[in-house]
Order: structure tokens, then sequence, then C-alpha cells
């Protein structure tokens, strides 16, 4: 039993850690101000795709 809290912890911490380095601060954020939408319409009304490469 007590192995199986010890990979859960193991598990955590590595979250913790990809967390703090390639995580976002996104706090009251919108999701348009993280990231731009996928697809949006341009002045003439013309859908325009944006997928990220």
């Amino acid at each position: 039993m007590l192995v199986g809290y010890l990979i859960a912890s193991g598990i955590m911490l590595v979250g913790a850690l990809v967390a703090a380095v390639w995580g976002v601060d996104a706090e009251g954020k919108s999701l348009e101000e993280i990231a731009p939408p996928l697809t949006s319409y341009d002045e003439h009304g013309n859908e325009t795709v944006n997928l990220p490469v």
C-alpha cells in the first residue's frame, strides 16, 4: 500500500515540475488572451485558419 502512495507522489512531483517549467500564467484571463483562436474572421467576413505548426 505504501508503494502506491510513493508512485502517486512521484507522478505529482513530475506534474509540478512540468507546470513550473512550461506552465502559462492564465489567472483571470480569457482564452483569447492566452492563445489566438484556431479560426477567426477578417474584416470582409472570410474565415481565416491559424493552426499551430
